[in-house]
């Protein structure tokens, strides 16, 4: 009874001494807090290529629009600098549960090896409208969902795996029949002055898609 009762006393010594707020916190010492991160191991990034779940989200290109700038571009959503003034506007039907995901979990879309720039995704269906640049050979590029690490943490050394991965798990170009579609629904060239012209077609064209959505407009017709 002797020893319990001076367990309890001793208990009640010790939280009752006053907390000594000069002694740092080893969550909030800065010091501490930087000697921990640059400890700890880096975190993995992404293996290249398509996963099993996003090998076949890209279902169908529905468009396909080829078009030039007159003043060049950087291409943002790259890791190594990009000037472009041509490329390809490219619509397509997707898997919703791949391009809708959320920002962490959604695989960059690639055509070949260069991330697209995805201007909008439809939230009824997925549909993704996008933009990529260079003289792309659509015949001859494979178009898919690749890893999670973000477009513009990829190079060339990069993008090149993606689509070599890609291409080992069986991912090909468009069959030539989808592709002719595409392209017949694009239309001509587009010449735009620059990069702000490029946009506003593009917003021009989700409109159209849209209507598309709301069933006033078949997939193929050009009104507006």
């Amino acid at each position: 009874m002797i020893l319990l009762g001076t367990i309890v006393f001793l208990s009640q010594q010790r939280s009752a001494q006053p907390i000594d707020s000069t002694e740092p916190s080893p969550v909030l010492d800065p010091a501490r807090a930087r000697a921990e991160n640059t400890a700890r191991p880096a975190r993995p990034t992404a293996s290249p290529g398509p996963s099993l779940e996003a090998l076949s989200a890209v279902k169908t290109l529905l468009s396909a629009q080829q078009f030039l700038l007159a003043t060049p571009a950087r291409y943002e959503p790259f890791g190594e600098d990009l000037t472009f003034d041509r490329g390809y506007i490219l619509v397509f039907e997707t898997d919703p549960k791949i391009s809708l995901a959320s920002i962490e979990k959604r695989p960059v879309l690639y055509i070949g090896a260069v991330p697209a720039e995805v201007f909008d995704v439809s939230p009824s269906s997925g549909r993704v409208i996008a933009f990529a640049p260079g003289d792309i050979d659509l015949a001859e590029t494979p178009i898919f969902f690749g890893s999670t690490l973000p477009a513009e943490k990829v190079d060339a050394t990069r993008g090149r795996a993606e689509r070599d991965a890609a291409i080992a798990l069986g991912v090909s170009p468009p069959p030539a029949h989808e592709l002719a579609g595409a392209v017949a629904a694009g239309g001509a060239l587009l010449q735009a002055r620059d990069i702000g012209e490029l946009t506003r077609h593009l917003g021009d064209i989700r409109a159209a898609w849209s209507k598309v959505d709301a069933g006033s407009v078949r997939i193929g017709s050009r009104s507006q």
